[in-house]
């Protein structure tokens, strides 16, 4: 017996789906907005005394060693690789565990 999919929606059944792509496309769009028209630590305000935007960046931080082991006594199932170079968007090397 397999399973059984219901091909048949009602509107409703979309509205978690439409609110997921809007929460998207209003992420992306205001993201791209601050980065062409704010300077990197702007700040602008847009409803003064509650909501402030300010331009900042963060590629990450290191996780030091005894982290990695703690991770590791944990999930031992898992493997840990040490990455090294751009952190934000790419991948760029990696220092094998054993090193």
């Amino acid at each position: 017996m397999g399973l059984r999919v219901n091909a048949k929606y009602e509107l409703h059944d979309l509205v978690p789906l439409a609110i997921a792509v809007a929460v998207v496309i209003v992420d992306q769009l205001t993201k791209q907005w601050i980065m062409t028209n704010f300077a990197l630590h702007e700040q602008q305000s847009i409803i003064p005394g509650f909501f402030d935007l300010v331009y900042v960046t963060n590629t990450g931080a290191a996780l030091p060693p005894e982290h990695i082991q703690e991770i590791n006594e944990l999930f031992p199932w898992i493997t840990m690789f040490s990455m090294f170079g751009l952190t934000e968007c790419k991948r760029v090397g990696y220092l094998p565990p054993e090193l």
